[in-house]
C-alpha cells in the first residue's frame, strides 16, 4: 500500500499491541476489514471533499442525555458557521445508503454492533474522522457493581447491560477520538490508550435567555423553607441514603423547613420522611410534597420553587464519580444555592466549593444545611456569582467552541476561531505551578501571573496546572486577555506533574492535594491570606491548616501572614513584601471634589469582608449623618441593605477604578485574613482607609499614622467613618502621610523578583534595583530584602 504509519496505528488501536502482531500485518489481516485507519487524519484530510463539517448521530435515540449531547452542541457549532446534521441509530440502515460526506462524524453513546461497524467503515474510506462520545462510566464491567439501578434490572436485561457495557467499549477503543462530559471520564478513556477530551455538557440558548430575563430574585430567607431534590428516574436510592440521615435531622430541629422531591423515588426506605408526607393537624402543611416526573423545561422551572436544591451522589464511588454537574449548573441557572457531593465533578464546577457547599460525611452535610439557612442572604449573592459563571461556561457556545478546539486540534489544523495552537515543551518545564482556575481579573491571580512573568524574564520555563474543567486553550486565552502574556504551557490538574525542578502551590487546597503526588523536586507553597479562616472550624479549616505543617518552603505576601502562621503554629516562613502599581495607583493630578463620602469594596459571599458587619455601620452612619453618599464596589449587584447606596460595580479596568478612588473621602475594605491590596490602592489615590484592629495589625500599615482603626463593631467603625468625615483638617493630614507611606512601597513590577529572590531562584538579581520613581526616595531592591530578612 502507498503509506502505512505504524506509530499511529498502534497509538489509535491499542488493541493491536496486545495482539503481538506486526502492526502492518495486523492492519492488512484485520484493521482493514474493521475499516481503521492506516495513517492518522493529518496526513488523509481533505476539507474539499467535504458536504458537511459534523454528523451528529445520537446513539440513544433520543433519551434524556440527548439535548446535553447531541442538539444544543450542534447547535452552537451551526451558530459557529458550521455545517452540522443530526440523526438518529435507529435510522442507520438508511444511512448507510445516503450520500453522505462529513468531515467529522461524532456517534454519541451507541453500541458497536451492525450497522455502526459497517458505517463507520464507509465513512473511513471518505477520510471522515470517527468521534465517540459517551456520558457515563458505562463502559468498563468492573464498574457495575457500583452501580445502584443495575440491581433493579431483571435478569434479562442484566445480561443485555453487560453486552452493551462490552460493546461501547468496543466503539470507544474504534474511535479516532473520544469526547465525554467530565474529567473523570476522560482520565478513564486515556487509561484505555484513547486520544480524550471534555466537552461540557450545555444548556439550550432558549433556557438561558429565559432565565437571564425572568428577573426572579429571592429576598432573604423565606418561610416555609423549600429544600428540592431532583432525582429524575429511579435510580437514585443509594444517592440520596448519602443526604437522608442530615435531612431528617435539619427538618426535625427547624419546623419551616420543607422538603420538595421530583421524580421516580421510593419513600418507603425513609418512613419519617414518608410520614410527613400527610397532614396531621388541622393547619399544618405537609412537610415533604411528592412530585412525579417532569419535562425537561418544566422541571428546571420548577426549581424556582425551591429555596436551596441538594445534588447528592456516593463520593469514591467510580459510576458516581464519573457524573457530571448537571444538577449544580441547572439549580444555579434557577440562582438557587446548591449543597452538592464532593465528588470530583462538583468540586471542579463549584470551583472548590466557591459556588455551592460541598459535603462527604453527615455532619458535612448538616452544617451545611444550618450554613446555608442561617446565612441566607449571603448564600444567595453566591448563587448570583454561580448563575453568571453558568451562564457562560455550560452555554451551547462555549460547549461549541470547546468542541472545535477539540476537533481542530486532533485533526491538526488552525481553530477557526483564530486560536494559535498550545506551545507543548520539548522536556520537562523547569517549574510547575499549581493553581486553582479564575473567572475574572482576581487580585490574587495577577499577584501569581506578575511571579510567572519574572521567572520567564529570567530564563525559566513553566508549566500551569489548573483546577478546572475548561479546556486548556480556553484558560490560556481568557489569562491573555485579563492578566497579560506567558509562555508557560497550560495543563489541567490531574494528581500529578512532570519532573519539574520545583513545584509552586498558590493556595492550602492545591498545597494539601500535592501531598499525595509523588514528586522529587522541591516544594514552595505561596500564602496569599491565611487560608483557615476562609471556612468555619471544621475538615476544611483543619486542611487548610495542615497546608502549612507540610514542611514545604512557605513564602508569604504580607508580614501579616508571616506573622500569623508563626503564632498560631511556630512555622518559619519568609514573607514579600506589599507592592502597588504606581502606574495606575497615584494621587489625582488636580485635587478635585470628593463627592463620594464613604466608599466601600461589598462582597457579601465572602464572610472575610465582613458585609453583615460594615452594613449596620453603615445604616448607623446614615442614621447619624443622612446626608452622606455611600458608594459600593465589587460586585455587578446587591441586595436592598436599607439605605440608599450608589453601585459602582465592579472593574475590569484598573484605570477607572482609580478615578473612583480619587472620588472618595473614606474607604472601607475589610479583610481580617491579611490587609487587603485594596488598602494600599485605595491610600495611593488619597482615600481615608478605616480597618479592624487585630493581632498584628500594626505590620499592614506602619500604624496608625495615616490608617484610622475601629475594634470591629458596627457602632465603631461608624464613629471612626463619622470623625474623619467631620474633621477635613484631620483628613488631609491623615491623606498626605498616606501618601508619603505608599510612595516607597514597592512597584507591582519588582513583586516577581522579590519572589524569585525568597525562593533562591536568581541569585544574580539580588543587587539589580529597578530605576526609581521621579520624586520617590527608593529603597533598593536588596535592601529591601534585607529588611525583610530574606
Amino acid at each position: 500500500m502507498a503509506q502505512f504509519d505504524p506509530q499511529y496505528y498502534l497509538e489509535a488501536y491499542p488493541d493491536v499491541a496486545l495482539s503481538g502482531m506486526d502492526p502492518l500485518e495486523h492492519f492488512l489481516w484485520i484493521g482493514q476489514k474493521l475499516g481503521r485507519r492506516p495513517v492518522g487524519p493529518r496526513e488523509t484530510d481533505d476539507s474539499s471533499r467535504f458536504t458537511l463539517d459534523a454528523l451528529f448521530i445520537d446513539g440513544t435515540n433520543g433519551t434524556s442525555s440527548t439535548p446535553y449531547r447531541v442538539h444544543r452542541i450542534a447547535n452552537g457549532l451551526r451558530d459557529e458557521g458550521w455545517k452540522v446534521q443530526c440523526e438518529n441509530g435507529e435510522d442507520m440502515f438508511t444511512l448507510l445508503e445516503r450520500d453522505l460526506r462529513p468531515r467529522l462524524v461524532v456517534i454519541h453513546r451507541a453500541p458497536f454492533w451492525s450497522p455502526y461497524p459497517e458505517f463507520v467503515q464507509k465513512m473511513r474510506g471518505l477520510g471522515s474522522v470517527i468521534v465517540y462520545d459517551i456520558d457515563d462510566l458505562v463502559f468498563d464491567e468492573s464498574v457495575i457493581p457500583f452501580i445502584d439501578g443495575f440491581k433493579y434490572l431483571s435478569e434479562s436485561s442484566k445480561v443485555a447491560f453487560l453486552a452493551g457495557v462490552n460493546a461501547y467499549r468496543d466503539f470507544i477503543l474504534d474511535a479516532d477520538l473520544c469526547t465525554t462530559t467530565t474529567s473523570f471520564l476522560v482520565d478513564r478513556m486515556r487509561q484505555m490508550g484513547k486520544p480524550a477530551f471534555r466537552i461540557p455538557n450545555a444548556i439550550s440558548a432558549d433556557n438561558i435567555a429565559f432565565f437571564e430575563n425572568v428577573g426572579y430574585r429571592r429576598k432573604g430567607r423565606p418561610a416555609p423553607f423549600v429544600i428540592g431534590y431532583y432525582s429524575g428516574t429511579r435510580t437514585h436510592q443509594a444517592d440520596f441514603r448519602v443526604v437522608a440521615p442530615a435531612l431528617i435531622e435539619f427538618m426535625r430541629e427547624m419546623p419551616d423547613v420543607v422538603f420538595r422531591l421530583v421524580g421516580e423515588f421510593d419513600l418507603s426506605e425513609y418512613p419519617e420522611l414518608e410520614y410527613w408526607q400527610h397532614v396531621h393537624k388541622v393547619g399544618d402543611l405537609p412537610r415533604v410534597t411528592r412530585v412525579g416526573l417532569m419535562p425537561h423545561d418544566a422541571m428546571i422551572r420548577d426549581q424556582f420553587s425551591c429555596d436551596l436544591i441538594i445534588a447528592p451522589l456516593e463520593v469514591g464511588n467510580p459510576f458516581c464519580e464519573a457524573k457530571s454537574e448537571l444538577k449544580f449548573f441547572e439549580a444555579s441557572l434557577a440562582g438557587c444555592p446548591v449543597i452538592a457531593s464532593s465528588t470530583q465533578t462538583f468540586t471542579e464546577a463549584s470551583e472548590n466549593g466557591r459556588l455551592a457547599d460541598l459535603a462527604t460525611t453527615t455532619e458535612d452535610w448538616l452544617n451545611s444545611f444550618k450554613n446555608i439557612y442561617n446565612n441566607y442572604p449571603i448564600m444567595l449573592n453566591r448563587a448570583v456569582h454561580a448563575f453568571h459563571g453558568v451562564r457562560v461556561n455550560y452555554s451551547q457556545r462555549f460547549a461549541a467552541e470547546t468542541a472545535i478546539e477539540v476537533y481542530e486540534q486532533f485533526i491538526g489544523t488552525k481553530s477557526s476561531k483564530g486560536s494559535e495552537p498550545q506551545r507543548v515543551a520539548s522536556g520537562p518545564a523547569d517549574i510547575g505551578v499549581i493553581l486553582p482556575d479564575f473567572s475574572g481579573p482576581s487580585g490574587g491571580h495577577r499577584k501569581i501571573f506578575t511571579v510567572c512573568q519574572a521567572l520567564e524574564e529570567l530564563g525559566f520555563s513553566l508549566k500551569l496546572y489548573f483546577y478546572s474543567n475548561r479546556s486548556p486553550a480556553r484558560i490560556g486565552a481568557d489569562l491573555g486577555r485579563l492578566f497579560g502574556h506567558l509562555d508557560a504551557e497550560i495543563a489541567i490538574f490531574a494528581g500529578e506533574v512532570d519532573a519539574h525542578n520545583d513545584v509552586i502551590c498558590t493556595q492550602w487546597k492545591t498545597t494539601y492535594d500535592f501531598r499525595k503526588v509523588e514528586f522529587a523536586g522541591r516544594i514552595i507553597n505561596f500564602v496569599q491570606d491565611y487560608e483557615p479562616m476562609f471556612h468555619p472550624v471544621g475538615s476544611d479549616y483543619l486542611r487548610a491548616l495542615v497546608s502549612y505543617r507540610l514542611n514545604y518552603e512557605i513564602i508569604c505576601y504580607g508580614l501579616w501572614v508571616q506573622a500569623k502562621i508563626h503564632d498560631e503554629l511556630g512555622v518559619e516562613a519568609k514573607a514579600l513584601p506589599f507592592t502597588v502599581d504606581h502606574t495606575v495607583y497615584a494621587p489625582p493630578s488636580s485635587e478635585g471634589t470628593r463627592d463620594v463620602d464613604v466608599l466601600v469594596f461589598a462582597r457579601p459571599g465572602q464572610d472575610r469582608r465582613c458585609f453583615d458587619i460594615i452594613v449596620e455601620a453603615l445604616i448607623e452612619l446614615k442614621s447619624r449623618m443622612p446626608g452622606i453618599s455611600i458608594g459600593l464596589f465589587g460586585e455587578k449587584e446587591y441586595d436592598d441593605i436599607g439605605i440608599a447606596v450608589e453601585n459602582f460595580g465592579s472593574f475590569d479596568n484598573l484605570s477607572d477604578l482609580a478615578k473612583l478612588y480619587h472620588r472618595a473621602k473614606v474607604g472601607i475594605c475589610f479583610s481580617p485574613t491579611n490587609p487587603s491590596q485594596l488598602g494600599y490602592e485605595m491610600i495611593a489615590c488619597g482615600v481615608n482607609v478605616v480597618d479592624t484592629r487585630i493581632k498584628f495589625s500594626e505590620l499592614n500599615f506602619g500604624g496608625d499614622a495615616f490608617v484610622t482603626y475601629c475594634d470591629g463593631t458596627p457602632e465603631s467603625l461608624a464613629d471612626a467613618c463619622q470623625h474623619l468625615l467631620n474633621d477635613d483638617a484631620e483628613m488631609e493630614r491623615r491623606r498626605s502621610r498616606g501618601y508619603a507611606y505608599v510612595e516607597q512601597m514597592p512597584d507591582d513590577s519588582e513583586l516577581g523578583q522579590f519572589f524569585v529572590q525568597a525562593a533562591g531562584l536568581g541569585t544574580e538579581i539580588a543587587e539589580v534595583a529597578a530605576p526609581p520613581r521621579k520624586g520617590a526616595a527608593k529603597v533598593p531592591f536588596a535592601k529591601s530584602l534585607r529588611r525583610l530578612g530574606l
